[in-house]
C-alpha cells in the first residue's frame, strides 16, 4: 500500500482558457526543420537529431537514420521495449532509448506530426530536461494543419497498480495532473504537483525541470555501465546525506523533482497516440508504471476510454476553434 503524505504542494490555478476543453485542436506539425546535437545519457555518445515536417495523420515517427535501410518505429504505446531509467520503443536492433523528455516537449507544444531523424540509439539528454527541445520546436514555428486531431475522452474511472505506485484516470472536461512522489531524502521528502494542462503552462512551469538522481544510485549506475553521459549538466544530483544538491546553480524550482516526474509522465503517456481528456493521477509512478497503465488502458473493456475524432464538418468547429489550446 502507498501512503501518500502531503509536506510539499503546488496548485496551477487554471485561466481561463485552460478551463476549457484543452486538448480539442487541430493537428500540428513543425514550421520548419529543426537539427540539434547532444550527449546522450546512457551510451555517453554525442548524436545527431534532425526533425522534419510531416502532413496530418502521419503522427510521429522515429527514423534510425544512423541504420542501413534507416527503420522507423513509431512513437507509440505498444513499441515500448524498455522502461529501465527511461523510455525505449523499437526492437533491440533498431530501438530509439530516452525518448521521453523529446516526447514531453512535442505533446507540450501540440506538434502530432513530425518526422525525427536520429544518428543513434538514443534521444540526446540536452540538459536533461524537455526545455532545449521546447525552444527548437518554438523558434521552428508551429503549424496547424486541415484536420483535428483525435483525443481520448475518459468515460469512467481506471486504475493500473504495482507494487511501487499507481496511475489512475477519471472523467475530467479538462486534462490535468496530480502527481505525487515520495523519497527518503530530506531535500526531496514528500511533494505534490496538480497541473492544468495548457501549451503555455508546460512551457513555463514543467519544460525545465531536470531529471535527478541520488549520488549513491549514480555511483551504482555508473559501475553497471549506465549513465555515461551523466554530469552536473544535465542532471540534479542528490548528496550523500540527502540534504542538499551537488550542482553549483542548486535548484530550478523548491519542488524540481516532483516537476520532473510529471514531465516524465508527460512524455511517456503521449506514446498513446493521442490526448487524454481526463483527470490522470499519478502516484509514485516510473516508465515501467506508465508502459504497464498504457497497456491495460488499451486493452480495457469498452466504456472506460472513448475515441473522439472531430470533424472539420461538425457542428462544432466553430466552438473548437474558440477553445483550441495550442492555438
Amino acid at each position: 500500500m502507498i501512503i501518500a503524505i502531503r509536506i510539499s504542494s503546488y496548485y496551477v490555478q487554471p485561466s481561463k482558457q485552460s478551463e476549457k476543453l484543452v486538448i480539442f485542436s487541430r493537428q500540428k506539425t513543425i514550421g520548419n526543420p529543426i537539427t540539434m546535437r547532444g550527449r546522450s545519457l546512457h551510451t555517453g555518445n554525442y548524436v545527431k537529431l534532425s526533425m522534419i515536417p510531416a502532413p496530418a495523420d502521419h503522427g510521429i515517427i522515429f527514423e534510425r537514420a544512423d541504420l542501413q535501410g534507416e527503420p522507423r518505429v513509431p512513437a507509440l504505446w505498444n513499441k515500448i521495449s524498455k522502461t529501465m531509467l527511461s523510455t525505449t520503443i523499437g526492437p533491440e536492433k533498431n530501438s530509439v532509448g530516452t525518448v521521453e523528455h523529446l516526447m514531453a516537449a512535442l505533446f507540450g507544444l501540440g506538434i502530432s506530426n513530425v518526422l525525427i531523424k536520429v544518428y543513434g540509439p538514443e534521444i540526446p539528454i540536452m540538459d536533461g530536461s524537455s526545455d532545449i527541445f521546447v525552444k527548437k520546436i518554438s523558434e521552428a514555428g508551429v503549424v496547424e494543419l486541415n484536420k483535428y486531431r483525435p483525443f481520448y475522452k475518459v468515460r469512467e474511472t481506471f486504475q493500473f497498480k504495482s507494487k511501487a505506485g499507481y496511475v489512475e484516470i477519471s472523467p475530467s472536461n479538462q486534462l490535468v495532473f496530480d502527481c505525487k512522489i515520495s523519497f527518503d531524502a530530506q531535500i526531496i521528502g514528500d511533494q505534490r504537483y496538480i497541473f492544468n494542462f495548457s501549451k503555455d503552462s508546460f512551457a513555463h512551469l514543467i519544460a525545465d525541470a531536470r531529471t535527478f538522481c541520488q549520488i549513491k544510485d549514480y555511483e551504482a549506475m555508473k559501475a553497471s555501465g549506465l549513465v555515461r553521459g551523466g554530469t552536473l549538466d544535465n542532471a540534479v544530483v542528490v548528496d550523500v546525506n540527502g540534504k542538499s544538491v551537488i550542482n553549483p546553480e542548486g535548484l530550478r524550482y523548491h519542488d524540481e523533482f516532483v516537476r520532473h516526474k510529471l514531465l516524465d509522465a508527460i512524455g511517456d503517456l503521449a506514446l498513446l497516440g493521442h490526448p487524454l481528456q481526463g483527470h490522470v493521477k499519478l502516484v509514485s509512478s516510473g516508465h515501467g508504471i506508465h508502459a504497464g497503465f498504457m497497456r491495460a488502458l488499451m486493452r480495457a473493456p469498452k466504456g472506460i476510454i472513448e475515441k473522439v475524432t472531430p470533424s472539420l464538418e461538425s457542428s462544432q468547429e466553430n466552438e473548437l476553434m474558440d477553445i483550441a489550446a495550442f492555438a
